[in-house]
């Protein structure tokens, strides 16, 4: 059989995570409320209930200073505006999964895909009764305001186009969401490189974005030598798994952009610089296997 070499490439190329910006990552137990109230630490709304009546509160709370109700209003809000998309998303996956030969060892991988997608479209669909498409359409603005505001989580979901309330055919200067994140994405991506919750996610980032041949999709310059050189710092604290999936990006990338011996030893030098970089990361505990967007449900808010 034929080797593979197209990476998975998570955040932008797969059509699922850019229209819902839910990420297969697992999220600990510790984290399955949310305040909604700064004055009142015993009022808490749970994950995963139906959103509409919370509306209010919530911007009450937002507006009072709360940085995690003002996450869990751009997430909340921003799923309900792309509800339908992530319906047809889960509806396009089912159908690749089952369009593929039985024999085929990804088939497997494909079907949990999609049947997890499927899972978060419904779940889109009942949390988001009764939103108006006024407040579904502003939810990128509370992901950028808990941004601004340093929740680092927000951050790369929004810098990651995730949240952003970006349509990327229609990136154009009349469009509001598309000016503010040309000005406001740069700088939240450069925070969270330099340390944080979401320093490890935005290297994938860096890595998609200095690669990418596709300038809607970028933020940063294209760069080949410092695409590879994200993928091999985190391929330093990769857990095994994910090293295979780095490996296959790098191995891709090098052919792809005709890489030479001198640029692989730039990628070298560039590689040990970001590493010296990366803080409180232990050996194995990178793994975007699923892939890099902060959640599939508001837990990420409470980071």
């Amino acid at each position: 059989m034929k080797k593979n070499l197209k990476p998975l490439f998570i955040v932008g190329c797969i059509l699922m995570a850019v229209l819902s910006g839910f990420s297969l990552l697992a999220v600990s137990s510790d984290s399955r409320q949310i305040s909604t109230n700064p004055a009142d630490t015993k009022h808490f709304l749970e994950l995963e209930v139906p959103i509409a009546g919370h509306i209010s509160p919530l911007k009450v709370s937002s507006i009072g200073g709360d940085i995690k109700a003002t996450c869990r209003l751009g997430f909340e809000l921003d799923r309900c505006s792309l509800s339908t998309a992530l319906d047809r998303s889960a509806t396009y996956f089912e159908k690749r999964a089952a369009a593929m030969d039985t024999d085929d060892p990804s088939k497997s991988r494909r079907a949990n895909f999609a049947n997890t997608i499927r899972k978060q479209a419904d779940q889109a669909k009942r949390v988001c009764v009764g939103v108006s498409k006024k407040d579904a359409d502003d939810g990128w603005r509370y992901t950028l305001l808990a941004a601004k505001k340093g929740h680092q989580q927000a951050a790369i979901r929004y810098v990651m186009q995730v949240g952003a309330g970006l349509n990327l055919a229609e990136l154009t200067d009349s469009n509001d969401a598309w000016l503010s994140y040309k000005e406001n994405a740069p700088i939240l991506f450069s925070d969270a490189l330099t340390g944080g919750s979401a320093q490890a996610q935005a290297y994938v980032y860096a890595a998609f974005n200095h690669l990418s041949e596709r300038p809607g999709w970028r933020i940063l310059p294209f760069d080949p030598i410092k695409g590879v050189a994200y993928y091999e710092t985190l391929k330093i604290y990769a857990s095994s798994p994910y090293k295979e999936v780095l490996d296959r990006n790098i191995e891709y990338s090098i052919k792809t952009k005709n890489m030479s011996a001198s640029d692989l030893e730039q990628v070298s030098k560039y590689s040990r610089e970001l590493a010296a970089k990366l803080v409180n990361i232990p050996i194995g505990g990178i793994d975007f296997v699923y892939g890099v967007a902060p959640s599939e449900n508001a837990a990420y808010c409470n980071l």
